[in-house]
Formats: structure tokens, C-alpha cells, sequence
């Protein structure tokens, strides 16, 4: 078994140019991986997306203390 693996997730078509996967990465992870039992998940990114991710992670069953995340957030400044 591979100790990481890359896959590009675009959410349109142009993933097919790129040798990627088009959809949200949630949707590509869900296509992808029907369990994920055992596994470490590392998540950046913005707040939605994050949640989104954690939801699924867990549902697949990756233990809640093997989820490392950092969300982006606004900073205050214009």
C-alpha cells in the first residue's frame, strides 16, 4: 500500500486536462476511498470545506484525534 498518494481535485472539468479529478475534494475522496479506517488526515483550507471534510472523515472512520487540521480564516484587514 502506498504511503501517499496524490490526486488533483478541481471542481470543474478542467481536472480531465490536468490528469486530475473534477468535483469538490469531498466528492473525489468519497469516489475514492470507501474506507478510511486507520488513516491519518491532514486538512487545510477554508472553514466550509473543512467541515465538510471532517463530517466525511469520519463517517469513513478516521478517529477524531487523527484529523489535524488548520482553517483559513479572514484575517481583519481589507
Amino acid at each position: 500500500m502506498p504511503v501517499l498518494e496524490t490526486v488533483f481535485a478541481l471542481s470543474d472539468e478542467a481536472a480531465a486536462e490536468c490528469r486530475g479529478e473534477a468535483g469538490l475534494v469531498t466528492e473525489v475522496l468519497a469516489r475514492r476511498m470507501p474506507s478510511l479506517k486507520g488513516f491519518d488526515a491532514y486538512l487545510c483550507g477554508p472553514p466550509g470545506m473543512i467541515e465538510a471534510a471532517v463530517a466525511l472523515l469520519l463517517e469513513r472512520g478516521v478517529r477524531e484525534r487523527n484529523i489535524y487540521l488548520d482553517a483559513f480564516v479572514p484575517s481583519g484587514g481589507q
